[in-house]
């Protein structure tokens, strides 16, 4: 788990290769079914992401999708569908899009997970934006802003916006 947080911290920093390699080594030494792996697997698909190989992490992203729900573990299923979601945002799939959002966002909120509700709603704002549906736009973009206020993770919301790949209501 330690790995894990090690390569968020250095996917903030922008180094996501450093984090595709550390978190790589470590899964390579358990099964891809223990709980370790199901709470790495989301953090290596967004790293590879970041890196820029949007191949590997959609391989990965379905390979922990596919886990999470052997295992019926909604907390990782969440992570990887917020994963898919920003994938499918990349490519412009907005039906992928929406339908990751649709399975994630009541998950969230069922599990008492407002990190992911947040970054959830957020990515449901920059694509109702794309979709030029301004007033939904806003609306989604608002909350995600007061769920990161409460929790203390203002800047979380311009981290979206970057690995989004999309632009927001007053971007361009």
């Amino acid at each position: 788990m330690c790995q894990s947080i090690l390569a968020e911290s250095e996917m903030l920093a922008c180094h996501a290769a450093a984090a595709v390699d550390r978190l790589t080594v470590g899964l390579r030494a358990v099964d891809p079914r223990e709980w370790f792996s199901r709470c790495v697997q989301p953090t290596l698909a967004f790293a590879l992401l970041g890196a820029g190989d949007v191949q590997s992490a959609w391989q990965t992203s379905q390979q922990a999708s596919a886990q999470a729900r052997i295992a019926q573990d909604p907390l990782a299923l969440v992570d990887i569908l917020y994963v898919q979601t920003l994938l499918a945002m990349r490519q412009r799939r907005w039906a992928d899009t929406d339908a990751a959002l649709e399975e994630a966002l009541p998950l969230a909120r069922s599990k008492g997970y407002p990190l992911a509700e947040g970054r959830l709603l957020f990515l449901s704002g920059l694509m109702l934006a794309q979709r030029e549906e301004q007033e939904a736009s806003a609306r989604q973009l608002e909350e995600a802003e007061a769920i990161f206020a409460r929790l203390g993770a203002r800047r979380e919301a311009e981290r979206l916006r970057q690995f989004a790949g999309v632009d927001g209501p007053g971007d361009a």
